[in-house]
C-alpha cells in the first residue's frame, strides 16, 4: 500500500512541476514498500540514490525558473536541507530506519509541496 497518494491538493499549477512532484512520491513509495518488505540494504541503496538522483534534478528545475522571484534564496535553502536529509538517510540506509525516513521525506515534500511551492507556482502564473 502506498504510504502517500497524489491529491490535488499536491498541484501548484505548473504542469512540469506537478509531474516531477508526483514522480517524487513514487519514488518514495516504492523504498517505503520495499523497506516494509524487508529488501536486502543494496535495493534500498538504489532507490535511495534513485530518489536522490531526482531530487537533485527536481530541484534544479525550480531553480532554474527563480530569477526574480523574491524567496528564492530561503527556497533555496529548503531544497538544500532536504537533500541534506535524503544523503545522511541515504548513508545510514537499513530496513528499520528506511521505513522511519520515507515517513520523514514524505512529510516534509507534502508540507513543502502544499506550502512553498504553492507559493512559487503561483508566481510563476503571474498570481502574486
Amino acid at each position: 500500500m502506498p504510504l502517500v497518494v497524489w491529491k490535488d491538493e499536491f498541484s501548484i499549477g505548473v504542469p512540469m512541476f506537478d509531474a516531477e512532484h508526483q514522480d517524487l512520491l513514487d519514488i518514495i513509495n516504492a523504498l517505503h514498500d520495499q523497506a516494509m518488505a524487508g529488501a536486502p540494504s543494496e535495493q534500498l541503496a538504489a532507490t535511495c540514490d534513485r530518489l536522490m538522483a531526482h531530487t537533485v534534478t527536481h530541484f534544479d528545475h525550480e531553480e532554474a525558473r527563480f530569477e526574480g522571484y523574491p524567496r528564492a534564496e530561503e527556497h533555496r535553502r529548503m531544497h538544500a536541507k532536504l537533500k541534506e536529509r535524503v544523503a545522511a538517510f541515504r548513508r545510514d540506509i537499513t530496513g528499520n530506519n528506511a521505513v522511519d525516513g520515507t515517513k520523514l521525506i514524505t512529510d516534509w515534500l507534502a508540507h513543502h509541496i502544499t506550502g512553498e511551492d504553492k507559493t512559487f507556482g503561483a508566481w510563476i502564473s503571474g498570481i502574486h
